[in-house]
């Protein structure tokens, strides 16, 4: 009797196509992960550019009309371009991290769809790699994003005027009363870098969560 030869199941319809998504997806996840570590440093440098600043207000607020305090407002504006442009050299980045982060949901969404009603195994571990993308993409990402927008605009456009007031003081002026809007801005932009580093680290737990889930999909195919 001739021994029957043995022959490798075919791999389910769709594994192979989810698979090539997920190794995709794993790739971009990366990417992403490396854009948001990126991040902690923009917020720190541009929160070391506004530091420091008190002495410029101080003396702002207690403007006469004998004394000309011009010089602090420009020393302010300096201070705040400073700021403003690390902020702006790390806006790309954080542009990029919510670009990558969707084209991985699209990615998961793709291959949970490829694999139909099979392996259930591999089709829960996406969709726990999915759910805790959509979680980052949902919350944390666009508050980064928000944080790094809305202090950009505190001391730049928002600031403008007042510095532009007290860049003009001479004698026989008193710009005093701006030293209050200058300093609410001021404590506004630096709110908002306090705040963003705390999101960031959100993205971090969940894009390495969904990177690990991603991982176990691609041993389940």
């Amino acid at each position: 009797m001739t021994p029957t030869s043995i022959r490798p199941l075919p791999a389910p319809a769709g594994a192979a196509e989810a698979r090539q998504k997920v190794e995709q997806a794993l790739t971009l996840v990366g990417e992403a992960r490396q854009e948001n570590g990126a991040l902690p440093d923009v917020f720190e440098e541009a929160r070391a550019g506004l530091a420091g600043y008190e002495p410029h207000l101080q003396a702002i607020k207690f403007d006469r009309p004998d004394r000309d305090v011009s010089d602090h407002g420009r020393s302010l504006r300096q201070q705040a371009a400073s700021a403003s442009q690390d902020i702006q050299e790390g806006q790309p980045g954080q542009d990029r991290l919510e670009d990558l982060s969707a084209q991985v949901a699209d990615l998961i969404d793709g291959a949970i769809q490829d694999l139909g009603g099979g392996n259930s195994t591999a089709r829960w571990r996406l969709t726990s790699a999915k759910n805790d993308v959509g979680f980052a993409l949902e919350s944390s990402i666009p508050v980064t994003g928000i944080s790094l927008r809305h202090a950009s605009k505190a001391i730049t456009e928002s600031l403008d005027p007042y510095l532009v007031e007290v860049e003009e003081d001479a004698p026989g002026r008193d710009v005093g009363r701006f030293a209050e809007d200058i300093e609410e801005l001021w404590l506004t932009a630096e709110e908002h870098l306090q705040v963003g580093p705390i999101y960031v680290r959100s993205t971090e737990r969940s894009l390495e969560s969904a990177q690990a889930y991603l991982e176990l999909a691609r041993q389940a195919l």
